[in-house]
């Protein structure tokens, strides 16, 4: 089980990095020459353009080794005919085609590390080995896969049905989703680039702040039942402040407060206390007030403390932990959409905010598309993790 331990925690970290490589950014030129009385600017849409941290790529028409115009992309009109060459520059982010990958990690690791950390703790205190049964293992990852499929299958026909509406033929909308290519949005720059490289960012703040809160409340709640003392007060009482104090709402008191520290840029460092601050409370206080309380014939048997904590108490809690495990994922997805808008983060949640300001529907089309995916990605992650570690799950 302490290999398990370690590879969760090596998807973690690994999940963390590529999240962190994919929002790096170069600079990038791309360039196309040609002759007449009309410069044309090259095909430069597909490229994964920074535009939220950089902003929009510019244009640069170059004539006879002079610049003789500079701004935005567009063509470019002549006296006369001549030799001319067009360069698109920016920057872009050449690894943001890994983002996905880096939040499936994230919330792999985080799974897989939470349930084999308790199993293994049980081996170590209980003295009872645990071993991956086979049984009912296909049958479970069958029906989950085939969960995951139909309901992308709506997902899909849904976006097919809107193609349509905006005057697409069926032959074209289904082209369309199946080489994700959803048209130009915001800048000029297409679809898939905006998302993937806005998801970068959701990526990084996404995973900090769900690994925090679902390892620091499980710690939270363990140390709450055992104790009864002070923690257990402050949990029980942390769910109101949660409730209360909305993720943006803490943000936008922290940006207040920012005004007055010699912290600045809270760039990152705010928008991570905004969303993990308030989840910890709910999420600890929702595993604490769902485990069942240990029998008296089971206490009566004289067993130690390390075997009521370590098999009872933390095998319920762990049983909760499945179930709000994808939901409290679910939600801080949401939280961050008006957490990124506020500290100007550059992820979905700013380019949704930017798209809807623009009445740029593809991209918010887009944005939709790529959350749905995103969730129902999460849920069944969640749920085969679980079925593959623990066989009660699976009944």
């Amino acid at each position: 089980m302490r290999i398990l331990v370690w590879f969760s925690l090596f998807l973690l970290v690994l999940g963390i990095l590529i999240s962190w490589i994919s929002t790096i950014t170069q600079e990038f030129s791309v360039m196309d020459y040609g002759y007449g009385r009309i410069a044309f600017p090259p095909k430069y849409s597909q490229y994964y353009w920074s535009v939220l941290v950089a902003g929009p790529p510019r244009g640069e028409v170059i004539v006879n080794g002079t610049v003789i115009y500079k701004g935005i992309i567009e063509e470019v009109q002549f006296q006369k005919n001549q030799f001319y060459v067009y360069a698109v520059n920016g920057k872009i982010q050449p690894y943001a085609d890994l983002s996905p990958l880096g939040l499936l990690l994230i919330l792999l690791g985080t799974g897989l590390g939470l349930r084999s950390t308790a199993l293994a703790l049980q081996e170590k205190y209980v003295k009872e080995s645990f071993e991956i049964e086979g049984k009912g293992l296909t049958t479970y990852l069958a029906k989950r896969s085939g969960n995951l499929i139909s309901s992308l299958i709506v997902i899909l026909i849904i976006t097919i049905l809107i193609e349509i509406k905006s005057g697409f033929t069926v032959i074209k909308a289904v082209q369309h989703l199946l080489t994700f290519n959803l048209g130009n949005g915001i800048y000029g720059v297409s679809v898939d680039s905006l998302l993937l490289t806005s998801l970068s960012f959701t990526d990084l703040l996404t995973g900090v702040s769900f690994i925090l809160t679902v390892y620091l409340s499980t710690f939270l709640t363990l140390r709450a039942y055992s104790s009864k003392g002070y923690i257990y007060f402050i949990i029980s009482r942390w769910k109101y402040i949660g409730n209360a104090l909305s993720s943006w709402v803490i943000g936008i008191g922290l940006l207040y407060l920012g005004n007055f520290l010699s912290y600045h840029h809270p760039n990152f460092i705010f928008p991570v206390i905004s969303l993990f601050f308030p989840y910890i409370g709910i999420f600890a206080n929702k595993m604490l007030f769902s485990i069942q309380t240990i029998p008296r014939e089971v206490i009566a048997k004289g067993l130690t403390r390390e075997i009521l904590m370590y098999k009872h108490v933390m095998g319920n809690l762990m049983l909760v932990t499945l179930s709000t495990i994808s939901a409290a994922f679910v939600e801080m997805l949401i939280a961050e959409f008006l957490v990124e808008s506020i500290f100007g983060w550059p992820g979905l949640g700013t380019l949704a905010r930017i798209s809807v300001d623009s009445g740029n529907m593809r991209t918010i089309e887009g944005i939709l598309l790529f959350y749905s995916t995103l969730v129902l990605m999460s849920n069944a992650i969640s749920d085969m993790v679980y079925g593959f570690l623990d066989p009660r799950v699976r009944k």
